[in-house]
């Protein structure tokens, strides 16, 4: 019984992994993705996915490990790798979310940073 836990499991990684790697290829011939700030954080976080998966599926496949040196480093980066972009992405959704908030002011013009009730109702 176990062992078809196992298969199933080595199943969703593959899948898992084709899934993120379709995604990118998809919306690369749908959509220029890279021409903005959504787009490359769309396709990031698939790349951030496959780069998750992929010292598991080398490992399904080439029996490597990571007590090997090479293999130990890699699978170390892409784990920091991954952090790092849903840091972009956490940064660009902070960015577009500043830039679409309406501003306010107050009488003389400046910015109000905490606009009462009041001035938001007029």
């Amino acid at each position: 019984m176990g062992n078809v836990a196992t298969d199933f499991l080595e199943a969703g990684f593959y899948f898992s992994f084709g899934c993120s790697f379709y995604y990118i290829v998809f919306y690369t011939v749908l959509a220029p993705w890279w021409r903005n700030a959504v787009g490359r954080g769309m396709v990031s976080f698939s790349f951030a996915t496959m780069l998750l998966l992929l010292p598991t599926i080398l490992h399904l496949i080439f029996g490597l490990s990571v007590a090997n040196t090479f293999f130990g480093w890699y699978y170390t980066s892409s784990l920091f790798m991954a952090g790092f972009i849903e840091l972009y992405r956490t940064r660009t959704v902070y960015h577009i979310q500043q830039r679409d908030t309406p501003h306010h002011y107050d009488s003389e013009g400046m910015e109000d940073t905490c606009p009462s009730e009041s001035s938001t109702t007029q």
